[in-house]
């Protein structure tokens, strides 16, 4: 078990020194040929290594678990893991973040001039946006099948109807 100790602690500080150098280089704009690979290679390595390091340390590990020494530990590990789940679910672009969700579907098989009305749009720059498409299509369908009639995409006629 010593041996394991000795292997798992020196390994987490040594792979620790090296993505902490490579990151900051990374952050600084360094990006000499394998310094991405080499830090995201070496951060698997620190993962491996820690995870060695916190068996090898096991009894240790778990006395920080005990008391009021919890909450200071587990708070920002669920804060952190929290914000990393939110932005890796997050859409992209607006696009994406128009199709989530019920209220777009109800929204979409709306007509469009009852959408205008419920969304507060701008008429007279939605009737710019459908006559910079070459549109004269009525409007008393809904959005979906507006959409699918003159060749757009639902979330433009969406946009163009706020702007």
């Amino acid at each position: 078990m010593k041996n394991l100790r000795l292997f798992g602690t020196s390994a987490t500080i040594i792979t620790f020194a090296l993505i902490a150098l490579s990151g900051v280089g990374l952050f600084f704009g360094i990006r000499a040929g394998f310094i991405k690979t080499a830090h995201e290679w070496i951060g698997l390595a620190m993962v491996i290594a820690t995870l060695v390091h916190i068996v090898a340390n096991w009894r240790g590990f778990l006395g920080y678990f005990k008391g009021t020494k919890t909450a200071a530990i587990i708070l920002p590990v669920v804060i952190v893991l929290g914000a990393w789940v939110y932005s890796t679910t997050m859409p992209k672009d607006g696009a994406a973040m128009w199709k989530k969700g019920l209220a777009y579907k109800k929204l979409v098989m709306m007509d469009v001039n009852t959408a205008m009305d419920a969304l507060g749009g701008n008429k007279a720059g939605f009737a710019e946006f459908l006559a910079s498409k070459g549109i004269n299509a009525p409007t008393n369908i809904s959005i979906k099948d507006f959409a699918k009639a003159n060749k757009l995409k639902e979330h433009e006629l969406l946009n163009a109807m706020l702007k």
